[in-house]
């Protein structure tokens, strides 16, 4: 038994999409591009998943799609919840930085997302809409999964099986991950899915489909109608008030923690 921390991580995605909560600005001023913060470099030093992190009862082979799904439970599954320490909250990000640079694919999401509307935008536009769905992705995913997981009351055990994977594309390019959840306490079976993409750095995510509902195609759907009713601008406005919403919440709950 263990938590699928995947799930989780999928979940919270899907459920909070990157522009709902904004309304429609009509035709209000363009809002000014979020400023790229630079980065604190993180040392080149590879990510390694302490013991204590849960393992898989078994695993499939190195290099294979399935076994990248694997390894990133176990990545997620070490997430520290409530950081109290710098040492902590260093931690946490090495983690997100990896789970999104290391795990998905950061340029095949967004250019997908944006369907045939991708082809219209210049390569410095392209460019930065990876950037900034990639940055929302960074703060949307992990800080639903942290708030996720305090508002849980009980600790609900969960039992993942993962079912292999099949290539979906001749040349083996391509492969849907498969695994299936379980929630013995409510007898539920959650079929939770993977869409990779082979890549010299080896298997990266594209999509996560939850019981049918994709990532990608949630994604799709929001972009393509902002941009078909309203513009590509507002959809850029929209993505770049919902990053400055969630920075601030970052840095507020920084702020508590250190006064605590």
């Amino acid at each position: 038994m263990k938590t699928p921390v995947a799930l989780l991580f999928a979940l919270a995605v899907l459920s909070g999409g990157v522009v709902s909560c904004v309304q429609n600005e009509g035709s209000a001023p363009s809002a000014p591009a979020v400023a790229r913060t630079p980065v604190t470099p993180l040392d080149d030093a590879p990510f390694v998943i302490p013991s204590s992190a849960k393992k898989q009862v078994h695993y499939f082979p190195e290099g294979s799609p399935t076994r990248a799904i694997q390894d990133l439970d176990d990545m997620l599954d070490s997430f520290i919840i409530d950081p109290r320490t710098s040492e902590d909250r260093q931690y946490n990000e090495r983690l997100k930085h990896t789970v999104i640079h290391g795990t998905f694919d950061v340029r095949e999401l967004p250019r997908l997302a944006l369907a045939e509307h991708w082809k219209d935008r210049t390569p410095q536009e392209q460019d930065y809409f990876v950037d900034l769905l990639t940055r929302l992705l960074e703060r949307k995913a992990i800080f639903s999964k942290e708030q996720c997981q305090k508002k849980r009351r009980t600790k609900t055990v969960y039992q993942v099986t993962y079912t292999g994977h099949k290539f979906i594309v001749a040349d083996e390019s391509q492969a849907l991950a498969t695994s299936d959840v379980m929630i013995p306490s409510q007898a539920l079976k959650i079929g939770l899915n993977y869409k990779l993409k082979k890549t010299p750095a080896g298997w990266k995510i594209y999509d996560v489909i939850v019981d049918g509902a994709s990532l990608l195609d949630n994604y799709k759907y929001q972009f393509d109608k902002i941009i078909q009713e309203e513009g590509y601008p507002q959809l850029l406005r929209r993505m770049e008030s919902k990053l400055k919403d969630l920075q601030a919440r970052d840095t507020e709950k920084a702020a508590q923690v250190e006064v605590l």
